[in-house]
This record gives structure tokens, sequence and C-alpha cells, in this order.
């Protein structure tokens, strides 16, 4: 069992009722991944992608390419440098989500997105 703090600044956009569902929680739970569809906004998507454009642009000194072209990479650590991960992070329902999902209550910090206890 985990138990996971998720801590984000009110979601300006909260999740209908039943977006996630007991089956989905227990899904998650035996699994420990699901296919979640149609939970963020297209407004969400839209500043994912920003953002994702402006990293590949602009990547860390952490970012590691592979292969040979510029469209695979990994970067880390970045979400704070980066408006549209930051904004994600504290203003969509992703925290929630994952909330519900882990079966932990939402806070709200200015400092911390995700904290991992096992």
């Amino acid at each position: 069992m985990y138990n996971v703090f998720v801590l984000s600044l009110k979601s300006m956009d909260s999740l209908f009722p039943g977006t996630i569902t007991d089956q989905d929680i227990r899904a998650f739970q035996e699994d420990g991944a699901i296919c979640l569809r149609d939970v963020f906004s297209q407004k969400w998507i839209d500043v994912l992608r920003r953002g994702i454009e402006f990293n590949r642009l602009h990547p860390s000194e952490m970012a590691r390419r592979k292969g040979h072209t510029p469209l695979f990479f990994h970067d880390y650590g970045n979400w704070d440098g980066i408006p549209e991960f930051k904004e994600f992070i504290f203003q969509s329902p992703v925290g929630e989500i994952a909330a519900r999902l882990l079966q932990s209550s939402v806070g709200t910090c200015e400092d911390l997105h995700f904290r991992l206890m096992f």
C-alpha cells in the first residue's frame, strides 16, 4: 500500500464526479498502472504541448539525447523552470487524479508537488 501525499495549489479545474471509478481504483491498485482517457480538457493538452515545445527547444543540462533525432530525449528536474509544466502541476486536476487513484488526500503547498512515501 502506498502513502502518497499530492501537494498542489487548489486546482482551477476539478474532475467531474465519476471520472475516476471504483473499478479504475481497483485496477490501479492491482496492476500498478491504468489508462485514463479524456480526463484532461483540451486546455491542459495545449498547455503541455507548449511546455514540451519549449523544453525541446531549450533542454536543461540534464537532457540526454536518444538516437539521431532531436525529438527523442530525456530531461529531468525541469518542472519549475518551464511555466507551462508548473501551471499543469499546480492548476490542472492531475493532483486530484493521483490522489483518487492512490486513495490519498489532496493538500496544498507552494513549493512541493508530489511526495511519495513507501
